[in-house]
């Protein structure tokens, strides 16, 4: 129960935070909630605490934050408009629902709002644009919104979230000049489309997180993105993008995170890619890229995603100094040669690895203890010793390869299937064998 709410100094309040249930001072007096005392008293509690902040608004000029709470599906009240000295309202995943009140876009003062699961309506959403000028941050991830992104967006903003909100139609070319933007993310907005504009964006210094999969942009990546220079994560996933990936993608060098799967992009990979120096995550899958795979010249991936492209050629070598991979999926390209095992076999943090090659010679090295997930199907692989040291093996296919005889008995004690043994026969014979989690056939 709140029960000290009356006691609080008003000189000391500078944050209201009810994250977890509790409400917190500057001299770290902190008043929780009994954990015993059920939902419905916490929000009379509430309540109480919202009327007592409304005879001393003065106080809520700083940051309220009911973040991570249950409010039992209850609607947000209008009540939340008397705050006119509110700077910072936080709502996000607080279990309210129903519409989001038009009163609060009376809080003119409010720099940064973040609501989550909830609705509000097209005429509702553009007042908050028209009269909250101040705003900074606006997270409106995952409300109903349903309305085409209005033309008034204020420079200050840095922070952008309108992930699934249902907009729909074209996205203005002045969200991509705000000079201060440092977050945009409207993935997952399916009826939204656009262009990229051609020319250098006015939020090319400042963007650091740009999050567009999802939204139809039809249309070819421009030589634009390279003057992204700020920017550490590019997500443009499944945006029907065709034609190759430009060469100044090389100038991203603070990127750590490019996400383009499930688009048309095609021709070679560009080698400046594969030098960028603080990339961890690379994901181009299910594209039509062709040719090989360029070295690697940098050392900090730690996801490479190429699954359903038509590369060709041999791995590099270069894959072998890549010590902090975790992931590797290679699988289904038309690569050649003989897969070389020992490439992998001093990545000791890898846990999941997926190719397609063909194996032209006897395996003699050894995989990583690490791997947990295993994919060499039609690798022409003829026996299992090579398989001994990876203990943490959970997830293994070896189909469609030339493996004949007994299953030796390490593989029951060492690897780690989740299938019952017993239901494993002991000879990989033309029958083959299959489960779930492991899956051998000749």
């Amino acid at each position: 129960m709140l029960t000290s709410v009356d006691s609080i100094p008003l000189q000391t309040v500078d944050t209201i935070d009810l994250r977890s249930n509790l409400l917190q001072d500057t001299n770290d007096t902190v008043s929780e909630l009994d954990d015993e005392e059920n939902d419905s008293e916490f929000l009379s509690d509430f309540g109480k605490l919202l009327l007592w902040a409304m005879e001393v608004d003065y106080v809520l000029d700083y940051p309220l934050d009911l973040s991570w709470n249950n409010f039992l599906n209850s609607h947000i009240s209008p009540e939340f408009g008397r705050f006119s000295n509110l700077t910072h309202l936080n709502l996000t995943n607080s279990f309210f629902s129903g519409q989001i009140p038009s009163e609060i876009s009376y809080l003119s003062k409010l720099q940064s709002l973040h609501l989550s699961d909830l609705r509000v309506g097209p005429h509702n959403f553009k007042l908050l644009l028209q009269n909250l000028t101040q705003l900074r941050e606006l997270d409106l991830t995952y409300v109903d919104i349903y309305s085409t992104i209005p033309l008034n967006f204020s420079s200050h903003f840095t922070t952008l979230g309108l992930e699934d909100t249902g907009l729909y139609g074209i996205i203005p070319k002045s969200i991509f000049h705000l000079p201060n933007l440092e977050t945009l993310d409207l993935s997952s907005n399916y009826q939204l489309s656009d262009y990229f504009p051609k020319t250098k964006w006015n939020s090319s210094a400042s963007l650091i997180h740009l999050n567009l999969n999802y939204v139809n942009f039809s249309d070819n990546l421009p030589e634009s993105l390279g003057y992204l220079t700020s920017v550490h994560s590019l997500s443009l996933g499944n945006c029907n993008l065709r034609g190759p990936i430009p060469e100044s993608i090389s100038n991203l060098t603070r990127i750590e995170s490019l996400y383009l799967d499930g688009n048309s992009l095609n021709e070679t990979i560009p080698s400046g890619m594969f030098s960028l120096p603080s990339l961890s995550y690379l994901s181009l899958g299910s594209n039509q890229f062709s040719g090989q795979i360029e070295d690697f010249k940098s050392n900090t991936l730690v996801w490479i995603h190429l699954q359903g492209n038509q590369l060709q050629g041999h791995l590099p070598k270069s894959i072998q100094n890549l010590v902090n991979l975790k992931y590797l999926d290679l699988s289904f390209n038309n690569f050649s040669g003989s897969v070389d095992v020992s490439l992998f076999s001093d990545l000791k943090q890898l846990s999941h690895n997926s190719i397609s090659l063909t194996n032209e010679k006897e395996v003699k090295s050894s995989l990583p203890e690490s791997l947990e997930y295993l994919r060499l199907a039609a690798c022409d692989v003829k026996e299992l010793e090579f398989l001994r040291s990876a203990k943490q093996l959970s997830d293994l296919d070896l189909s469609n390869n030339k493996l004949q005889g007994r299953v030796p008995d390490w593989a029951w004690s060492t690897w780690n299937f989740s299938v019952n043994s017993q239901s494993i026969p002991q000879y990989v014979d033309k029958h083959g064998l299959n489960s779930s989690t492991i899956r051998i056939y000749n």
